[in-house]
């Protein structure tokens, strides 16, 4: 099935984010674009002027169920596809039961649409249309929060990824249309920000950040390692802007007697640990390598705003050995911000991952700014 692309939104998104596994916003400043969702369907026959039709306001799918989707304003009229928990809507059109929402509908699919019939006829012609949602299900803003139910839903799934620091290929790989539960490696569960607070008196962190031991000599920083010197090397044309690349050293991991390198580059960013013997790249990561109280495992977590999602992937240690264990998307929590402040995300003793997080789709609040109302989980490896 072939998947289509919401240009108007990622465009929107490099336009504001660089510096990240997916882009950084410089600005923390961010402006959602008026749809962002795409059905696959016969024409609904409720066709609109885009841009001489009004956006009345927004609203947000409050029903846990999410909200159907109809071509006619009548609860035993065709079902189109769902609107997901979450998700913001374009009304155009009012009445005491019933929103008309702006929507673009398209031969094509996408993941997120839970769709519910599809019509036979090849031919489709992409355009603006009027759909309709039951007001009941929608609300504000304020109203979308995080319910267990939810956290563990996955997009895709890759385990043992076949070789690292580079390839990300995967001994096995599923993609998931519909909501699918993340049911083996981790537990996640949402805790109250008493606890959260609580365990930070009792937070381990690994990394040894001697920063003014390792610095950077004229846009060059220099690894000293048993055998030889791994050097890296900023490169930064303002007239080229796909070459940059700016790296900066975070400090090392004794335990794995490894070197922590994060580099920036044009449209993302990424984290590499480094022998300390032989000066090898032995792993190249999303965010900021996290390893557990046990010293069994290690978490690379990262906000994916491209997609409003969380990637993730999960290692585990062997002395100074690191396997790739697997790697996921969460698709209604994503971090805090990215990157992640380090007084947002910790292991506890108790083996327990603590994390701020929001509802995927209030990431950013009405205003484009990042939402700072935060709820907390936290994560166990099984």
């Amino acid at each position: 099935m072939k998947t289509v692309l919401n240009i108007t939104f990622s465009t929107l998104l490099l336009l504001f984010f660089t510096g990240s596994h997916t882009g950084r916003a410089n600005e923390k400043t961010i402006q959602h674009s008026p749809s962002e969702h795409i059905i696959e369907t016969n024409n609904t026959g409720n066709k609109i002027d885009n841009d001489n039709t009004q956006v009345i306001k927004h609203v947000y799918v409050i029903d846990l169920a999410g909200a159907e989707i109809k071509k006619q304003a009548s609860e035993s009229g065709k079902t189109l596809a769902t609107y997901p928990y979450g998700k913001q809507l374009a009304v155009i059109e009012e009445t005491k039961e019933w929103l008309g929402i702006r929507e673009w509908i398209t031969g094509e699919s996408l993941e997120w649409l839970d769709i519910k019939e599809r019509d036979t006829r090849e031919s489709v012609q992409n355009g603006w249309e009027k759909v309709y949602v039951l007001k009941s299900k929608t609300g504000s803003f304020d109203e979308i929060t995080l319910v267990p139910e939810i956290l563990p839903i996955i997009s895709w799934l890759g385990i043992n990824q076949k070789n690292e620091p580079a390839d990300d290929s995967y001994e096995k790989t599923e993609f998931f249309l519909t909501n699918q539960a993340l049911k083996d490696f981790l537990e996640i569960e949402l805790i109250d920000k008493g606890l959260f607070d609580s365990k930070r008196n009792s937070a381990v962190n690994f990394l040894t950040a001697d920063t003014t031991a390792i610095k950077k000599e004229k846009g060059v920083i220099e690894l000293k390692c048993q055998t030889n010197v791994k050097k890296y090397i900023d490169i930064n044309d303002p007239d080229i802007d796909d070459s940059i690349q700016v790296f900066g050293y975070i400090g090392q991991f004794e335990l794995l007697n490894k070197y922590l390198i994060r580099g920036s580059y044009y449209e993302h960013s990424d984290y590499k640990l480094i022998d300390k013997n032989s000066c090898e790249e032995t792993l190249t990561s999303w965010g900021h390598p996290i390893i557990s109280a046990d010293k069994k495992y290690i978490i690379d977590i990262v906000a994916n705003p491209f997609e409003q999602t969380t990637d993730l992937k999960l290692y585990s240690i062997n002395d100074t050995q690191i396997k790739h264990v697997m790697s996921t998307s969460f698709k209604y929590w994503m971090p805090a911000e990215d990157p992640i402040p380090l007084e947002e995300i910790f292991w506890s003793t108790d083996n327990y991952l603590y994390l701020a997080v929001t509802h995927s789709s209030t990431f950013w609040k009405e205003d484009g700014h990042l939402n700072e109302k935060y709820q907390y989980i936290r994560i166990k490896v099984l």
